[in-house]
């Protein structure tokens, strides 16, 4: 009971009120007292109260107070339901709930859509989620297609897709529409061990019936051939209907991709592109506090806009520390760096890997033409470029490229004077490097390289000079952070700066609250991760991963650190597949 104030006096309200009402006309119903009128459906008929099935629903509401023949007949006759369908609708018309199952849930949802019981198509929706399965999802997918339950839709599509191979060895896959299957086909969350597995399902339904066999190419286009081990291509190649009308450019397209090795990453095709990833931040490398160095690789996932604690992924061979990487579209290049820990950069190394998180797969590719640490590795549309470093602790002052076409590092114009743990990164097709060391001292210096002229261009001078810091390109914006300085002692630079590449200016905005230097940052959205390293105010080791926020401009520390304190970490964001994760155990 609740009472209020009124002008008339205090109102007293019943909470049950309601209840008391509709169990009223529930036990009028079971004892077919006052029923007003009939409901006739296949042959059986139903008693029920006007009022109430007109208070209940908008489509009986129409039906007894508009005008409508039906509201002065003792009998309606309903057209669009099925008895079983209306029974359970009346059910829960007078009690409030339904019973749904697997035998009547096509009836239910029938009769809810059309009578108008919006809280009954609700719960058919949330049946369709709950009970869905290998062996109904086809089903389940139709009805929620048929009653445009969006919500419903999407998650039956999504785990049909997850677990796409096992539903597709069952019978009524083979009835699926060629629509439905391209749609699956062409779909990125698309769950297979292999992508051999995809193209036998793609051909196990054209084989089923003659008449697809004139779908070949709109379907077996959708195969993404790129994702096929070499080993198992074969497969493909000897397939009867690859052969058929327009199916050779497939082939041929095929054929291309991976006799093309090197040049894949600039390939960018549909055939290569990854299915079923998550976006993750990966490290591929670090140095630990005991000068071991990381023999594994670990990677986070971003899941909703945050990064999630590290799992340990499969081993490498080569251990690297302060090697520089970059992606092209989703190939991982790790280059350069040191094979031990060393800080006079006598451990430099010139080997170059790729990795292909596709198929898990390491390939070492041209070695750089002089070995380097502390450098900068920058990618552009066509080639990456290595800049400046140490090498047998002499500073370089070198740059060349790596061209994917060729497999081939190719000298180009140096910097004017020798730089190692500088920073750089890419904007437009332009590429930026900033600070470091030169000489005996840390530098505040900016250069420019246009690949159109080859050549340096000095740039406006960052306001701090600083090296072992980082620098991430955002739109026209280049983020300078972290580092370290040697104003008589060496410090951490805590100090942030933007640069606007066109106006040629740099800002100053909000300090990091803590050091790190030797750290790399990994971009995500809108957000940059600064990752472990070392902290000069405090000398110690660094396990945290602060974030840089770039709309809001502003720092905070992440709930996940690393999983121990490392420096000249190897990370970079990539997508990974999810089997990579569900194949090792967290870290």
């Amino acid at each position: 009971m609740s009472s209020m104030a009124t002008s008339r006096g205090r109102r007293y309200t019943a909470k049950t009120h309601g209840d008391i009402v509709v169990g009223g006309f529930k036990q009028l119903w079971h004892l077919n007292l006052l029923c007003d009128t009939r409901l006739r459906v296949q042959e059986e008929t139903f008693h029920v109260h006007r009022c109430f099935l007109a208070a209940s629903s908008q489509y009986f509401y129409s039906m007894f107070t508009e005008g409508f023949q039906e509201s002065a007949q003792d009998e309606v006759e309903l057209c669009g339901v099925t008895a079983k369908g209306l029974e359970a609708l009346l059910d829960y018309a007078y009690t409030g709930s339904v019973v749904i199952s697997a035998t009547n849930l096509q009836e239910v949802l029938e009769a809810a859509a059309h009578l108008q019981y919006n809280e009954v198509q609700e719960f058919c929706a949330q049946y369709l989620k709950d009970e869905v399965n290998i062996d109904n999802c086809l089903q389940f997918l139709k009805m929620a297609e048929m009653y445009e339950l969006a919500d419903c839709q999407k998650k039956t599509m999504h785990f049909i897709l997850q677990n796409f191979i096992p539903i597709a060895q069952n019978e009524d896959f083979q009835d699926i529409s060629l629509e439905l299957l391209c749609a699956f086909l062409k779909d990125d969350a698309l769950r297979a061990e292999s992508e051999l597995e995809v193209f036998k399902v793609a051909i196990k339904w054209l084989n089923m019936k003659p008449e697809r066999r004139a779908s070949a190419k709109q379907v077996l286009h959708l195969v993404r051939y790129g994702l096929i081990d070499t080993e198992q291509i074969d497969e493909v190649y000897t397939e009867p209907l690859m052969l058929a009308d327009g199916c050779q450019d497939i082939l041929q397209a095929s054929l291309s991709y991976h006799m093309k090795l090197f040049k894949q990453p600039i390939m960018d095709l549909p055939l290569s592109r990854m299915r079923d990833y998550e976006p993750s931040l990966l490290i591929l490398g670090a140095g630990y506090l005991d000068n071991t160095l990381s023999t594994h690789m670990m990677a986070a996932r971003f899941k909703d806009g945050r990064l999630k604690d590290f799992e340990l992924l499969c081993p490498k061979k080569e251990r690297q520390y302060f090697a520089c990487v970059a992606v092209v579209n989703d190939f991982v290049y790790v280059v350069g760096g040191q094979n031990a820990m060393a800080g006079d950069g006598s451990n430099a190394t010139s080997n170059v890997f790729r990795y292909n998180p596709r198929d898990d797969k390491w390939l070492q590719v041209s070695s750089m033409t002089v070995p380097r640490t502390h450098f900068v590795l920058v990618a552009l549309s066509t080639c990456l470029i290595a800049v400046g470093g140490k090498h047998n602790r002499i500073a370089l002052s070198s740059a060349e490229k790596y061209d994917f076409v060729t497999n081939e590092w190719i000298q180009i114009a140096s910097l004017p004077a020798t730089v190692f743990s500088h920073a750089g990164c890419a904007n437009g097709n332009k590429v930026y490097v900033s600070g470091g060391c030169s000489g005996d001292d840390f530098t505040d210096e900016m250069h420019c390289y246009d690949t159109g002229h080859d050549g340096w261009q000095l740039k406006s001078p960052m306001n701090q000079s600083r090296g072992y810091h980082v620098m991430i390109s955002h739109e026209n914006k280049i983020l300078a952070c972290a580092g370290n300085t040697d104003a008589g002692d060496r410090r951490d630079v805590l100090n942030t700066e933007s640069y606007d590449v066109e106006l040629d200016q740099w800002t100053v905005l909000s300090p990091a609250p803590l050091g790190q230097s030797e750290a790399p940052a990994v971009k995500c959205a809108n957000k940059v991760y600064i990752l472990g390293g070392y902290s000069w105010d405090i000398h110690s080791f660094q396990d945290i991963i602060q974030s840089f926020d770039i709309e809001k401009k502003v720092w905070e520390q992440t709930d996940v650190v690393l999983p121990e304190a490392m420096t000249g970490v190897v990370a970079t964001y990539v997508k990974l597949p999810v089997r990579m994760y569900n194949e090792h155990k967290a870290y």
